[in-house]
C-alpha cells in the first residue's frame, strides 16, 4: 500500500521513515544541535518577586479630616476589595512609579545588569562552557545593539537611556493578584539576581512611601493647625470678655441674683398696692373734711350790742373840720390854680366821701369759733399729714419699683450678653476640639507616612535568587525532542507525500492499470557480494 492511500498503515510510515531516515535524522539533529546552543549561549534571566499583603487599614476609613472635621471615621471599601487590590495592580505598574525606580537605581541597572554580576558567578562557570557563553552573550549583545539601531531609524527621534531603561522595566515586570486573595505579587526578571532584587526592593519600598502619600490629605496639618489656632485665640478673647463683665455688672449667680430681684420687685409691689390703698382712703378722708370745712362756719355770734358812738366817724368829721379851716386860708392866699390849694381841696373831698360813708352808730358783736368747724379743721390737719405720708411712700416705693424693674432690664440684657458670650464660648471650644483632634490626626497620619506605616505588609520582601529562571534547559532539551521526533516524522512523511517514483509492482498495476511482468528486488553492493561468496 502506498502513503498517498488514505489507508496508509503504519508499516508503510515506518517504510517511508526508513526511506528519508537521513533527512529525518539531519532535521532531529539540526534542532537538537539549536536547543544545545539555546542553552549554551543564551544568557541567564535571574528573576526577582516580592509579595504585598493589602489589609483593612487607616485608608479604608473617611478620614480626609477636611471633609469630616472630627466626625467619627467608617470604614469603607472602595467599591469591593477586587477593586482596591486592582488599584494597588495598577500603581505598582505605573510608569510613574517605574520612573522613581529608574531615577533611584540609575538606567546601568536596568540596561546593563550583567555588569553587576559578580566575579564569583563568572567563574563558576569554566572550560568550554564558559568559552561558548561569552560568545554567545557578545553575539546577542551586537544583536540587541543592531536592533537597537534600527529601532532608532525606525522612531520619529533618538531615544534617551533612561525612556530605553523605563520601557524594558515596564516590559520585564510583572504585577498582578490571585483571584480570591488579598496578596498582590510582583516580579522581575533580569541578567543578574541582585539588579533583579534592588529593582524589585526599591519599587515595593517606594510603593509603600507613595501609597502612605496618596492615602492623606496634603496640607491637611498646616491647615487644621492654622484653624485650631485661630479658634483658640478668639476662645481666649471671648473667655477674658466674659470675666470682664462678669466682673463689672458684679453677677455670680444670674438665676440667684433674678430670683432675689423679682421677690423684692413682688414684695414692693405688695407695698406699693397698700400703700396706694391707704393714700386713696386717705385722700377721700381729707376731700371730704374739706368739703365739710367749707359748709361749716368758721365762727358764732356770742354777743351783739347796738346804739354805741362811733368814734371813727368822730374822729373823721373833725378831720374835715380841720380841711375846711385850711382850705378858706389857702383861699385867701392863693389861686384856685395854686397847687397846695388844689390838694387841700382834693383832700377834703376824699375825707367828706369818707365821712359820709361811716356810720354815726355803730353795733359791737362778739363772735367764737365755731366747734364743729373746729373739730373738722382739726380732723383735716391731723388728716393731711398722714395723706402726704403715704403719698410719699408710694412715691417712694414706686421709685423703687422702677429701680428694681431697671435691674432687672440691666440683669436681663447682662444675661443676654452673657449667654452670647456663653454660647460663642461653647461653639468655638467644640470647633477648637474638633480641629485639634484633627491636628493631631493628620499629625499622626504624617508621622505613619515618615514611618511608611499603612496597611501594606511587605510578606515577602524581595528574593535574592542566583539560580537563572531563563533558560529552562530541561524544558527546552525536551521541547526539541519533541520537536525533532515530530519534525523527522512529519518530514519523512512530506518526502514521502511529494515522491512520484515506483517502488513495488502493485504501485505499477494501481497507477498505471498494466501488468507487471517480472519484478526484481533491490539489493545494495554488501547483499550482492554475500550472495556471490554463497
Amino acid at each position: 500500500m502506498s502513503i498517498h492511500s488514505p489507508e496508509t498503515s503504519l508499516r508503510d510510515i515506518y517504510r517511508a521513515l526508513m526511506r528519508h531516515r537521513k533527512k529525518a535524522v539531519a532535521f532531529l539533529l539540526m534542532v537538537m544541535t539549536a536547543a544545545v546552543l539555546y542553552v549554551l549561549i543564551a544568557p541567564p534571566s535571574y528573576q526577582s518577586s516580592a509579595k504585598i499583603f493589602v489589609r483593612l487599614g487607616r485608608e479604608n476609613l473617611t478620614l480626609p479630616p477636611t471633609a469630616t472635621l472630627g466626625e467619627k471615621p467608617v470604614v469603607t471599601t472602595p467599591g469591593t476589595r477586587e477593586d482596591e487590590l486592582n488599584s494597588v495592580v495598577e500603581m505598582l505598574g505605573s510608569r510613574a512609579m517605574v520612573e522613581r525606580v529608574v531615577e533611584h537605581l540609575g538606567t546601568d541597572t536596568i540596561l546593563k545588569p550583567a555588569s553587576a554580576a559578580s566575579a564569583d558567578d563568572r567563574a563558576s562557570e569554566a572550560g568550554l562552557v564558559a568559552q561558548v557563553r561569552q560568545w554567545g552573550q557578545a553575539a546577542a549583545g551586537y544583536v540587541g545593539g543592531a536592533v537597537d539601531r534600527v529601532r532608532g531609524w525606525v522612531s520619529t527621534g533618538e531615544t534617551s537611556p533612561r525612556e530605553q531603561a523605563i520601557q524594558k522595566l515596564q516590559k520585564r515586570l510583572s504585577v498582578e493578584s490571585p483571584p480570591r486573595s488579598n496578596v498582590v505579587s510582583v516580579s522581575y526578571a533580569t541578567r543578574s539576581p541582585e539588579a533583579a532584587r534592588r529593582v524589585v526592593a526599591c519599587l515595593v519600598d517606594e510603593y509603600r512611601r507613595q501609597h502612605a502619600r496618596l492615602n492623606r490629605t496634603e496640607g491637611s496639618a498646616q491647615f487644621f493647625g492654622e484653624h485650631a489656632e485661630r479658634l483658640r485665640k478668639e476662645l481666649r478673647e471671648r473667655e477674658e470678655q466674659l470675666r470682664e463683665l462678669k466682673t463689672r455688672t458684679g453677677l455670680a449667680s444670674i438665676d440667684e441674683q433674678r430670683t432675689q430681684l423679682i421677690e423684692r420687685i413682688g414684695a414692693l409691689e405688695d407695698e406699693l398696692i397698700a400703700a396706694e390703698s391707704a393714700r386713696a382712703e386717705s385722700e377721700a378722708k381729707v376731700a371730704a373734711l374739706r368739703k365739710k370745712l367749707a359748709e361749716i362756719p368758721k365762727k358764732q355770734i356770742a354777743e351783739k350790742t347796738t346804739g354805741i358812738g362811733n368814734a371813727g366817724t368822730d374822729m373823721i368829721r373833725e378831720q374835715v373840720f380841720h380841711l375846711q379851716m385850711a382850705e378858706k386860708e389857702a383861699a385867701a392866699k392863693y389861686t384856685d390854680a395854686h397847687p397846695r390849694l388844689r390838694a387841700i381841696r382834693e383832700e377834703l373831698a376824699a375825707t367828706r366821701a369818707e365821712a359820709d360813708r361811716e356810720q354815726p352808730e355803730r353795733t359791737h358783736v362778739k363772735e367764737t369759733p365755731d366747734a364743729n368747724y373746729e373739730s373738722a379743721r382739726g380732723a383735716l390737719l391731723a388728716e393731711e399729714p398722714v395723706l402726704a405720708s403715704l403719698s410719699a411712700r408710694a412715691k417712694s416705693l414706686d421709685g423703687k419699683l422702677v429701680g428694681l424693674r431697671g435691674q432687672l432690664k440691666t440683669l436681663n440684657e447682662h444675661e443676654m450678653q452673657i449667654v452670647r458670650l456663653t454660647r460663642e464660648i461653647e461653639l468655638r471650644d467644640q470647633d477648637y476640639r474638633k480641629y485639634a483632634a484633627n491636628l493631631e490626626q493628620a499629625r499622626i497620619d504624617e508621622a505613619l507616612e515618615a514611618g511608611m506605616m499603612s496597611n501594606i505588609s511587605v510578606v515577602q520582601p524581595a528574593t535574592f535568587e542566583p539560580k537563572p529562571v531563563r533558560p529552562r534547559k530541561m524544558l527546552v532539551i525536551l521541547l526539541a525532542v519533541i520537536v525533532g521526533v515530530g519534525g523527522a516524522f512529519g518530514i519523512a512523511l512530506a518526502a514521502e507525500y511529494v515522491d512520484h517514483s515506483f517502488r513495488t509492482p502493485e504501485d505499477i498495476e494501481r497507477r498505471l492499470q498494466i501488468p507487471t511482468l517480472v519484478s526484481i528486488p533491490r539489493m545494495d553492493r554488501e547483499a550482492l557480494k554475500l550472495n556471490g561468496r554463497n
